[in-house]
């Protein structure tokens, strides 16, 4: 399966830009949001790209039973615990001569 979207590259000094294409929420989506994004199984990938088939056909949302639906706890942090984990993480990344090596101190 892949997500519908539109890319446009750069140009003229402007960046390139992306966005997903979303529809009605179909039955396994509905019960948690408004909206769902455009999912294409295979078959309806190369006429997504060059819309040789009706956008009615393409852009729906997907029948009951496609997709799993999880529930899963939030973690929220407050904006002063947010800003001593970003200034010790900008610490331990000072410190760390190969910065692709540099660890969540928070996670040691």
């Amino acid at each position: 399966m892949a997500i519908a979207a539109i890319w446009r590259p750069s140009r003229k000094g402007q960046p390139a830009a992306f966005t997903m294409l979303t529809t009605e929420p179909g039955p396994d989506v509905e019960p948690v949001r408004n909206r769902q994004v455009v999912v294409l199984n295979p078959i309806n990938w190369k006429a997504g790209i060059e819309l040789t088939k009706p956008e009615e056909e393409l852009l729906c949302p997907l029948p009951a039973g496609s997709l799993s639906v999880e529930t899963t706890q939030i973690r929220t942090h407050s904006l002063s615990q947010i800003g001593r984990k970003g200034a010790a993480m900008n610490e331990a990344l000072a410190a760390c001569p190969n910065k692709s090596e540099a660890v969540d101190p928070a996670t040691r």
